[in-house]
């Protein structure tokens, strides 16, 4: 149920100010009025002139202004009536109507004498007999009497009348009828939208009578009982049940046979009036033709939403306020192009939109506006540091662009804002600015050595150089202005990409730096025969990741999976090779690769006859004594 008052509210209070501002849409010639809520006692109803729709307001004691407790400005055009319902004749033509307060007059003006002219129900003009009226200086006349002219037709009738050469109406001011004469009813206003207030105006009634209760189409409002005044006259109000497009009929029970005929309109009204591109509204159809597919489209734009209506012609729409210029702006609706309802939607603040809402000094964000005037020159303007000297021009459509670089300033939050033509100013965007984080290199190896440096930190505080979720490298302190340099070891946490934050105790950290460690092999012992045992290790691999041994590129039998830090070893045999250079690798192709070096085996036999030489060259040498000491002998015996 509250939903639907804030509805029918904001319903009414959009339909006066779209028709208001579209002169071209015309309404039926009648009088016509729309009550919000007639228990109020304090209801004053407002009626606008020259044929457009009006509204009612609920008005405080205090707001009211027949209290005499401020004046009131007046407004050409617009006449309001201090009474629950409109002036009633007394049954028949050419007697006097009395209504017994109207203000919103020029105020110390005068109504002139037989000014006043009656527009019937039936469209006819006829004059009508006054005398001047002196208006007071709040723009009040009390007791305004008028004599309607003697071939006024039974039925609902307006009032004109003319005020310093400024024509004024009352668009519904009584009702003749000749009691229990022709009984007849009248809707009033005759073009009505789906769930909008009408006035069931009752004539030729039988006098002080209770008519039971009104029936609009198959709908009945009975828990309204209905009674005639001493001259057969009514007057209802009524909210119309969600109808679809097309006429529709009120009765009241006990005369059947007296039918009022009424046209329903396709309506349409937006849960807010106002606001900035990019918010979200509500629309609500009414009065469309029923289950049939409708269209909500922004004019001028493509931003349009489709849905179905119901069986009574209604829907809800969601909808997304596209980039518009500032002021206003029309929502359309329509089922096909011979069924349309307007309402308007009025941009009041330009927006402010970031590309990112954190960036390091130096960098640089995108910066959209949206809803400025078109062709309006916007300004982006910084906290702390005044303006940028970035602008931009609206475009048609109202939206501006700026590619904004970030001034090299210390880190911290920092607040945008863009304005335009120096006074109209968007919302304000907050900047936080992250101080500078640089690497000497970006590809190492597990247990190396690295530098860090870095500019624009907080003044003389400490910094915290980590890798997010594994370890604190260690705090170093950043200088007087600012800037930071550190020497750090780069852990064994496993082969790939990692990064590196500077911290800082305000909160303001610097953007992750990436780098990457890349894995490395390393030997045991670099040569070696074949069938010796060497230890190959690994460090900076995929954790968990499988590593085979290649010998001068040629896979072998031996393998090892990385650990939790990336780390491996594979102990293995030098295969049977010749003497030389070999290339030990693994799988991983990152890994590089280690050289080995096959030294060159020599056998027990090709060593033998250097061993033995001394011993046979002493056989020698003793057979050659021994033989020449038997010669030598022989010869002494000779």
């Amino acid at each position: 149920m509250k939903i639907i008052g804030i509805r029918i509210a904001t319903f009414l209070i959009l339909t006066v100010f779209v028709i208001s501002s579209i002169p071209q849409i015309s309404q039926h010639p009648c009088c016509h009025s729309i009550e919000m809520n007639s228990n109020a006692a304090d209801r004053t109803e407002y009626h606008t002139a020259r044929g457009y729709q009006a509204a009612s307001y609920n008005l405080s004691a205090a707001d009211n202004p027949l209290n005499g407790a401020a004046p009131y400005s007046a407004t050409d055009g617009l006449v309001a009536v201090n009474d629950t319902h409109p002036a009633v004749t007394e049954g028949r033509a050419g007697s006097a109507v009395n209504i017994s307060e109207i203000y919103g007059l020029t105020p110390d003006s005068v109504i002139l004498a037989n000014s006043t002219s009656v527009n019937e129900y039936g469209g006819e003009v006829v004059n009508a007999t006054n005398h001047a009226y002196v208006v007071s200086g709040t723009g009040t006349v009390l007791n305004f009497t008028f004599t309607i002219a003697t071939n006024l037709s039974e039925g609902p009738f307006g009032i004109i009348f003319s005020s310093n050469s400024t024509d004024f109406e009352v668009r519904f001011a009584g009702i003749v009828s000749e009691p229990g004469d022709n009984p007849s009813l009248y809707v009033f206003p005759y073009v009505s939208e789906s769930q909008g207030n009408v006035s069931v105006v009752g004539a030729g009634l039988q006098p002080n009578a209770s008519i039971g209760y009104a029936v609009v189409g198959n709908y009945s409002f009975n828990e309204t009982d209905i009674s005639t005044d001493a001259y057969g006259a009514v007057v209802v109000s009524l909210v119309l049940p969600p109808l679809p497009e097309g006429p529709f009929t009120v009765r009241v029970t006990d005369y059947p046979s007296a039918l009022g005929n009424g046209m329903v309109v396709p309506g349409l009204s937006l849960a807010s009036d106002s606001g900035h591109v990019g918010s979200h509204l509500l629309a609500f159809l009414s009065g469309f033709p029923a289950n049939s597919m409708a269209s909500v489209s922004w004019s001028g734009t493509d931003a349009t939403v489709t849905g179905r209506t119901n069986s009574s012609g209604g829907m809800i729409a969601l909808l997304r306020v596209p980039p518009l210029s500032y002021g206003l702006h029309y929502v359309v609706a329509s089922v096909s192009s011979a069924f349309k309802a307007y309402t308007s939607y009025s941009i009041t603040s330009p927006s402010l939109i970031l590309s990112s809402h954190s960036a390091p000094a130096g960098g640089s964000i995108l910066v959209t506006g949206m809803g400025f005037p078109s062709h309006s020159v916007v300004e982006l303007k910084m906290s702390l540091s005044g303006p940028t000297g970035a602008s931009g021009i609206a475009a048609m459509n109202g939206t501006v662009t700026i590619n904004f670089s970030v001034p090299r300033i210390t880190s911290g939050l920092y607040t945008l804002r863009l304005v335009a033509n120096s006074t109209l100013s968007s919302n304000d965007a907050v900047l936080e600015v992250k101080p500078v984080l640089m690497l000497s290199i970006h590809s190492v190896h597990a247990d190396s050595r690295m530098y860090v440096t870095g500019m624009y930190f907080a003044p003389d505080t400490p910094v915290s150089l980590e890798i997010p979720g594994y370890l604190l490298l260690g705090t170093y302190m950043s200088t007087g202005n600012g800037s930071l340099s550190a020497s750090v070891t780069v852990p064994e946490i496993g082969g790939g990409p990692f990064s590196i934050i500077a911290s800082q105790p305000d909160g303001y950290n610097s953007s992750p730096v990436l780098a990457v460690i890349v894995p490395s092999l390393s030997l045991q012992a670099y040569s070696g025969y074949p069938g010796e045992h060497v230890l190959l290790s690994g460090k900076g691999f995929l954790p968990g990741s499988v590593v085979r041994l290649l010998w001068d590129g040629k896979p072998t039998a031996y393998s090892a999976t990385a650990n939790r830090s990336g780390v491996l070893r594979i102990s293995f045999p030098i295969p049977p090779s010749q003497p030389g250079t070999y290339l030990i690798s693994v799988n991983n192709t990152s890994a590089g690769y280690a050289v080995f070096t096959v030294k060159e085996h020599f056998s027990f036999l090709y060593f033998l006859p250097a061993l033995l030489l001394p011993f046979i060259t002493g056989i020698i040498s003793a057979m050659y004594v021994y033989r020449r000491h038997r010669i030598l002998g022989r010869r002494r015996r000779s």
